[in-house]
Protein backbone atom coordinates (compact mmCIF):
# COMPACT_ATOMS: atom_id res chain seq x y z
CA UNK A 1 0.00 0.00 0.00
CA UNK A 2 1.26 3.50 -0.87
CA UNK A 3 2.02 6.01 1.81
CA UNK A 4 0.22 9.27 1.61
CA UNK A 5 2.28 12.45 2.03
CA UNK A 6 0.57 15.62 3.17
CA UNK A 7 2.08 18.97 2.34
CA UNK A 8 1.87 21.77 4.86
CA UNK A 9 -0.53 24.61 4.12
CA UNK A 10 0.76 27.85 2.74
CA UNK A 11 1.04 30.63 5.14
CA UNK A 12 -1.26 33.57 4.69
CA UNK A 13 1.65 36.09 4.49
CA UNK A 14 2.83 34.79 1.13
CA UNK A 15 -0.35 36.00 -0.57
CA UNK A 16 0.57 39.59 0.22
CA UNK A 17 4.06 39.12 -1.28
CA UNK A 18 2.53 37.51 -4.31
CA UNK A 19 0.23 40.49 -4.85
CA UNK A 20 3.14 42.87 -4.24
CA UNK A 21 5.20 41.04 -6.91
CA UNK A 22 2.40 41.44 -9.42
CA UNK A 23 2.10 45.11 -8.55
CA UNK A 24 5.84 45.73 -9.04
CA UNK A 25 5.75 43.83 -12.33
CA UNK A 26 2.82 45.91 -13.59
CA UNK A 27 4.54 49.13 -12.53
CA UNK A 28 7.73 48.11 -14.34
CA UNK A 29 5.77 47.19 -17.47
CA UNK A 30 3.89 50.51 -17.38
CA UNK A 31 7.19 52.38 -16.97
CA UNK A 32 8.71 50.57 -19.93
CA UNK A 33 5.63 51.24 -22.05
CA UNK A 34 5.80 54.93 -21.14
CA UNK A 35 9.49 55.05 -22.08
CA UNK A 36 8.90 53.24 -25.37
CA UNK A 37 5.71 55.00 -26.47
CA UNK A 38 6.39 58.43 -25.07
CA UNK A 39 9.31 60.73 -25.16
CA UNK A 40 11.61 61.28 -22.25
CA UNK A 41 13.78 64.31 -21.85
CA UNK A 42 16.33 64.42 -19.04
CA UNK A 43 18.48 67.48 -18.48
CA UNK A 44 21.08 68.15 -15.85
CA UNK A 45 22.99 71.37 -15.59
CA UNK A 46 24.15 73.92 -13.06
CA UNK A 47 23.24 71.61 -10.18
CA UNK A 48 19.64 71.15 -11.32
CA UNK A 49 17.99 68.08 -12.80
CA UNK A 50 14.87 68.15 -14.96
CA UNK A 51 12.81 65.19 -16.17
CA UNK A 52 10.06 65.68 -18.73
CA UNK A 53 7.80 62.82 -19.86
CA UNK A 54 5.13 63.01 -22.54
CA UNK A 55 3.02 60.55 -24.52
CA UNK A 56 2.81 62.69 -27.66
CA UNK A 57 5.49 63.85 -30.04
CA UNK A 58 8.77 64.99 -28.60
CA UNK A 59 8.46 68.48 -27.18
CA UNK A 60 10.29 71.31 -28.84
CA UNK A 61 12.99 72.45 -26.45
CA UNK A 62 12.69 75.95 -25.13
CA UNK A 63 15.37 78.16 -26.56
CA UNK A 64 16.69 81.04 -24.55
CA UNK A 65 19.16 81.96 -27.31
CA UNK A 66 18.13 84.79 -29.62
CA UNK A 67 17.55 83.80 -33.25
CA UNK A 68 20.60 83.82 -35.51
CA UNK A 69 20.86 86.45 -38.16
CA UNK A 70 21.51 85.43 -41.72
CA UNK A 71 25.08 86.80 -41.54
CA UNK A 72 25.77 84.79 -38.36
CA UNK A 73 24.31 81.67 -39.96
CA UNK A 74 26.43 82.12 -43.11
CA UNK A 75 29.53 82.79 -41.00
CA UNK A 76 28.84 79.60 -39.07
CA UNK A 77 28.39 77.70 -42.31
CA UNK A 78 31.68 79.06 -43.65
CA UNK A 79 33.45 78.11 -40.42
CA UNK A 80 31.92 74.64 -40.57
CA UNK A 81 33.02 74.29 -44.20
CA UNK A 82 36.55 75.38 -43.26
CA UNK A 83 36.65 72.87 -40.40
CA UNK A 84 35.44 70.07 -42.67
CA UNK A 85 38.02 70.99 -45.34
CA UNK A 86 40.75 71.15 -42.70
CA UNK A 87 39.73 67.72 -41.37
CA UNK A 88 39.77 66.34 -44.94
CA UNK A 89 43.23 67.80 -45.57
CA UNK A 90 44.51 66.30 -42.33
CA UNK A 91 42.99 62.93 -43.24
CA UNK A 92 44.53 63.11 -46.72
CA UNK A 93 47.93 64.10 -45.27
CA UNK A 94 47.77 61.21 -42.80
CA UNK A 95 46.75 58.84 -45.56
CA UNK A 96 49.62 60.13 -47.72
CA UNK A 97 52.10 59.61 -44.88
CA UNK A 98 50.77 56.12 -44.22
CA UNK A 99 51.04 55.32 -47.93
CA UNK A 100 54.63 56.60 -48.05
CA UNK A 101 55.52 54.46 -45.02
CA UNK A 102 53.93 51.42 -46.67
CA UNK A 103 55.80 52.11 -49.92
CA UNK A 104 59.12 52.50 -48.09
CA UNK A 105 58.48 49.26 -46.24
CA UNK A 106 57.65 47.47 -49.50
CA UNK A 107 60.72 48.92 -51.19
CA UNK A 108 62.89 47.68 -48.33
CA UNK A 109 61.34 44.21 -48.54
CA UNK A 110 61.79 44.12 -52.32
CA UNK A 111 65.39 45.30 -51.98
CA UNK A 112 66.14 42.54 -49.45
CA UNK A 113 64.43 39.95 -51.66
CA UNK A 114 66.41 41.15 -54.69
CA UNK A 115 69.67 41.06 -52.74
CA UNK A 116 68.85 37.55 -51.54
CA UNK A 117 67.95 36.41 -55.06
CA UNK A 118 71.15 37.94 -56.46
CA UNK A 119 73.21 36.28 -53.73
CA UNK A 120 71.65 32.90 -54.55
CA UNK A 121 72.17 33.54 -58.27
CA UNK A 122 75.78 34.54 -57.71
CA UNK A 123 76.35 31.34 -55.72
CA UNK A 124 74.78 29.23 -58.45
CA UNK A 125 76.75 31.08 -61.11
CA UNK A 126 80.01 30.55 -59.18
CA UNK A 127 79.19 26.87 -58.73
CA UNK A 128 78.48 26.55 -62.48
CA UNK A 129 81.73 28.38 -63.27
CA UNK A 130 83.68 26.02 -61.00
CA UNK A 131 82.00 23.03 -62.66
CA UNK A 132 82.78 24.41 -66.14
CA UNK A 133 86.41 25.13 -65.20
CA UNK A 134 86.80 21.63 -63.82
CA UNK A 135 85.31 20.12 -67.00
CA UNK A 136 87.56 22.37 -69.11
CA UNK A 137 90.61 21.36 -67.05
CA UNK A 138 89.77 17.68 -67.45
CA UNK A 139 89.32 18.21 -71.20
CA UNK A 140 92.63 20.07 -71.49
CA UNK A 141 94.37 17.35 -69.48
CA UNK A 142 92.89 14.70 -71.80
CA UNK A 143 94.10 16.70 -74.81
CA UNK A 144 97.54 17.06 -73.17
CA UNK A 145 97.77 13.30 -72.54
CA UNK A 146 96.59 12.58 -76.06
CA UNK A 147 99.11 15.04 -77.50
CA UNK A 148 101.91 13.62 -75.34
CA UNK A 149 100.97 10.11 -76.43
CA UNK A 150 101.00 11.10 -80.10
CA UNK A 151 104.27 12.95 -79.62
CA UNK A 152 105.79 9.88 -78.03
CA UNK A 153 104.58 7.62 -80.85
CA UNK A 154 105.67 10.11 -83.52
CA UNK A 155 109.09 10.42 -81.92
CA UNK A 156 109.36 6.63 -81.77
CA UNK A 157 108.49 6.38 -85.46
CA UNK A 158 110.98 9.09 -86.38
CA UNK A 159 113.72 7.36 -84.45
CA UNK A 160 112.91 4.10 -86.20
CA UNK A 161 113.01 5.89 -89.56
CA UNK A 162 116.32 7.52 -88.69
CA UNK A 163 117.79 4.23 -87.61
CA UNK A 164 116.49 2.57 -90.73
CA UNK A 165 117.86 5.42 -92.88
CA UNK A 166 121.28 5.31 -91.22
CA UNK A 167 121.44 1.57 -91.58
CA UNK A 168 121.01 1.64 -95.27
Amino acid sequence: MAKLVFLPRRRAGLGRWHRLGWGVSLAAAASLALLVLGSVQVEYGQGQARLQLSLGAAPVPDSTDPALTRAEFEAGQRRLTELVQQALRQAQDQQHQDLEKALLTLQGQQRRQLEQALTVFAGELDQQRQSDLQALGEGLQAIDWSTADRFTRTEGLLQQLLIAAVDR
